[in-house]
């Protein structure tokens, strides 16, 4: 998670949040979100307090027994790592137990932001938020969707632009490497590709270019929080395509 931009989150609407509890699925994946958070957490300066870290089974039939233990230290905001399905139990045992957090935040980990999440649960997905990476708005991303979704009329652009922009990027590199050097020399080709500067691409940020480790460290995080169903870029306010819903509204009464 890009810490220094969770603590804009939290300040950018003035969100009065003390507490957190960080719930996490035991597998491989949500235990590396552990350790990183148990690293990174204690020098982070974020401005609440992690009162405890739970972990629970994705393969369990609910997790009324988590949320239960969650409740009961009643934080303000929740920290997640989860999955579709498990997320999908979350929210609904969340509902049940009638336990509302201020907001409910994610560093990115699949789930929130997947078309079976918003399937599920329709107006109960929204306003989740998520430390990613968002589609811009520029002429490529444009044309991009304009491609993808005769292609693909059973998807959505704004739910599949993760993954398709990203993909579609590497092409960009790739054809951008070749027609610089027209060789297929795999030497020649990487000195191309060390060079690239595309300015014009999709998803956020600036030129997509590499430093001597191979890295595009340009790439900033978004804060996406989930509207109407569909991923929406709320940070940074420059790229943002709206505001950040801070407190996040009750469950009861969403349509």
């Amino acid at each position: 998670m890009d810490w220094r931009l969770s603590k804009t989150c939290w300040r950018r609407p003035k969100l009065d949040a003390k507490t957190a509890v960080f719930l996490h699925a035991n597998d491989t994946f949500g235990t590396a979100q552990r350790a990183a958070m148990d690293h990174l957490f204690p020098a982070a300066g974020m401005p609440f307090t992690l009162l405890d870290s739970i972990s629970y089974d994705p393969k369990a039939q609910d997790l009324s027994v988590e949320v239960t233990k969650v409740r009961s230290l009643n934080p303000d905001l929740l920290l997640v790592v989860t999955r579709a399905a498990d997320a999908i139990k979350l929210v609904r045992d969340m509902v049940r137990q009638r336990f509302e957090p201020k907001g409910i935040i994610s560093p990115g980990s699949p789930g929130l932001y997947d078309e079976e999440f918003y399937q599920a649960l329709g107006p109960l997905s929204d306003y989740a938020i998520y430390t990613f990476l968002g589609q811009s708005e520029s002429q490529m991303t444009h044309a991009l969707e304009a491609a993808f979704t005769p292609a693909n009329p059973t998807f959505r652009f704004a739910v599949e632009c993760f993954n398709v922009g990203f993909t579609f990027e590497a092409l960009l590199v790739a054809a951008a490497a070749f027609k610089g050097r027209r060789h297929r020399n795999g030497a020649e080709l990487m000195k191309a590709v060390r060079a690239t500067n595309i300015a014009d691409h999709v998803m956020i940020g600036p030129a997509i270019a590499f430093n001597e480790k191979g890295q595009n460290v340009g790439i900033p995080s978004a804060a996406v929080q989930n509207r109407n169903k569909t991923p929406t870029v709320t940070l940074p306010a420059d790229v943002a395509t709206a505001k950040p819903v801070l407190p996040m509204p009750g469950w009861q009464g969403r349509t």
